[in-house]
């Protein structure tokens, strides 16, 4: 039996640190703390956090009810533990718990690829993506701003176009999402440590850019792409890291 204990919280962030579009995880607790890489067929997540003594038991929890998961933790206070049994998670919080099944799931589907994708690329550099892509524009950003703006790019025509430019020499990145004859919105961020060839690059993506931008916490990042490649954005921070993958529409 899997058993992790930590504070309700802590619990709701990490369960709401992959976007809306994966509604699955499959968390990794081993004896430093809680670990998972979440697919999909728009983007990924790879996330690690050091927990001391918050894992009882290590393996793996299976969450593919979080509807229900995440109500029950928004009501809870304190420590919560969580346990994986055979079929089902049993979650605990001072006098009430509740029992749900647990099936397999789908964002751990594509998780060996992506693994092997990433780590590859993070081998070279992250100056390749796959076998034929090249990254060869790098920079650091504070992207605050831009995650802060996500609820108005939101709140924009879903048939946009959602567009990532970037520019060494002028040391900007830009978020561009704009529909012929409609709304257009652009927010500028600042670069730093720009590597890259002259002009802009631009990768072309879905409505699925902005969900997997909110996957971001605020403060500095490391990104790579190319003209019209995935991007990859890369954080750390006290004790965790992220990495992620965005699949460009080309």
């Amino acid at each position: 039996m899997v058993k992790v204990v930590l504070d309700a919280k802590e619990w709701i962030t990490i369960l709401s640190s992959f976007g809306d579009i994966i509604n699955d995880i499959e968390i990794n607790a081993t004896s430093k703390g809680l670990q998972y890489l979440v697919g999909h067929s728009t983007h990924a997540v790879r996330y690690s956090k050091s927990y001391e003594g918050a894992v009882k038991a290590t393996g793996k929890i299976a969450f593919t009810d979080l509807k229900n998961t995440m109500a029950f933790l928004k009501k809870s206070k304190g420590d919560v533990t969580i346990s994986q049994l055979s079929n089902k998670i049993v979650i605990q919080n001072q006098k009430k718990s509740i029992s749900i099944p647990s099936y397999e799931c789908k964002s751990a589907q594509l998780s060996q690829t992506l693994s092997r994708l990433l780590v590859d690329s993070e081998e070279s550099g992250w100056e390749k993506f796959g076998r034929k892509v090249a990254l060869n524009c790098h920079a650091e950003a504070d992207f605050s701003e831009l995650i802060s703006s996500l609820s108005v790019a939101k709140g924009l025509d879903k048939e946009s176009d959602y567009l990532i430019k970037y520019n060494a020499e002028e040391d900007e990145l830009a978020l561009q999402v704009k529909k012929t004859g409609g709304i257009s919105f652009t927010c500028f961020v600042n670069t730093t440590n720009s590597e890259g060839g002259n002009g802009t690059v631009s990768s072309s993506f879905g409505k699925w850019l902005l969900d997997a931008l909110s996957c971001l916490s605020n403060g500095n990042s490391q990104f790579h792409l190319g003209n019209g490649t995935p991007l990859i954005i890369l954080q750390e921070g006290d004790e965790w890291e992220r990495t992620v993958l965005i699949i460009d529409q080309e």
